[in-house]
């Protein structure tokens, strides 16, 4: 599985910003994915319930995946932690959002109002204004934390971290590099040879497989090739999740002007807590999509500007475009 890594070390320096002040020991808690990136997960049944936003942000959803239209309603559901922490399924009071999603969504995202796992403890994390997991300047502005990187067998509130080897380049990425070549071929008429779409279909079988998903021609089999495309980076960003991919796709694939510009969306972090609540509750109104930081991404960002001194050294170069 791992082809090119950046060493085997202690996973301190990566686990520790991203355990929820609300743990005991050393915790910085403050590596926060957006809800767009949350929005990204698909559901159990492998289709993607978010396929776009209204001008005020608000979901456009497929309805075929299941998604519950009442997104941020509370329910009692099951969450499913055993396999890769010491404890098993628990029931959760938690809005709709998050249930049922896909098995990779579970381990690599935590939200505020579940109970952070570490070794056999489980503390429960607010994330809203006064919440355990915002009594300072170190907390998720999102509402989300990143969850892997941490070994959830090991109790870090009593210094136990354990190891890391951090994947640079792993199986996963060249099955999807391939599935991406072999589509784009077929997009632009490129000649393959044989067996390789097939090849490419059969191999993105199998990152599904092992993620506990069905293959994506049977959950899309209608999809046409710039369809497939599609779902493809959806993939990607799924299964690549905070390995330093996303940045570079985004401007691979020149839709940084989309997903880089503009609001990015978490919950309320700013709801302080209601009166006599204590610093593991989360308020009703701590659940709404709300505008955490607004981000600016154009056209000329792509390309970095020629300093002043190396114009005025080569009359030939040409200042990049928006510069």
């Amino acid at each position: 599985e791992l082809i090119w890594t950046d060493r085997y070390n202690g996973l301190y320096a990566w686990g520790v910003g991203t355990v929820p002040t609300g743990v005991a020991g050393t915790a910085y808690g403050a590596v926060g994915p957006t809800q767009q990136q949350v929005d990204a997960y698909a559901m159990s049944n492998g289709r993607y319930p978010i396929i776009g936003y209204d001008k005020q942000g608000n979901p456009t959803l497929d309805r075929a995946a299941g998604y519950e239209e009442e997104e941020l309603a509370m329910s009692t559901w099951t969450y499913p932690a055993k396999g890769w922490s010491k404890h098993n399924n628990f029931q959760i009071e938690s809005p709709n959002m998050y249930k049922d999603r896909e098995p990779r969504f579970y381990v690599s995202v935590f939200f505020g109002g579940n109970k952070f796992l570490h070794g056999p403890s489980a503390t429960k994390i607010s994330f809203a204004k006064g919440g355990n997991g915002n009594k300072s300047h170190d907390y998720a502005k999102t509402g989300y934390l990143c969850n892997r990187f941490y070994d959830h067998m090991l109790n870090s509130a009593e210094g136990n971290w354990g190891n890391i080897t951090f994947p640079l380049f792993r199986l996963g990425e060249i099955y999807l590099n391939f599935i991406e070549s072999v589509l784009e071929c077929k997009k632009h008429g490129v000649a393959l040879p044989g067996g390789y779409e097939k090849l490419a279909m059969d191999s993105w079988a199998d990152l599904r497989d092992r993620a506990g998903l069905e293959p994506i021609t049977k959950v899309y089999p209608q999809a046409s090739t710039d369809e497939l495309i599609e779902l493809c980076r959806k993939e990607r960003r799924i299964e690549l999740t905070f390995e330093r991919h996303r940045y570079f796709d985004t401007r691979t694939w020149m839709i940084a002007e989309q997903t880089d510009n503009g609001p990015m969306y978490g919950m309320d972090t700013n709801c302080p807590l209601d009166k006599g609540m204590s610093g593991l509750d989360t308020p009703k109104d701590y659940w709404k999509r709300t505008v955490v930081e607004t981000r600016v991404f154009k056209k000329n960002h792509y390309l970095h500007p020629f300093a002043q001194r190396e114009l005025d050294r080569n009359k030939l170069l040409i200042q990049n475009y928006g510069w």
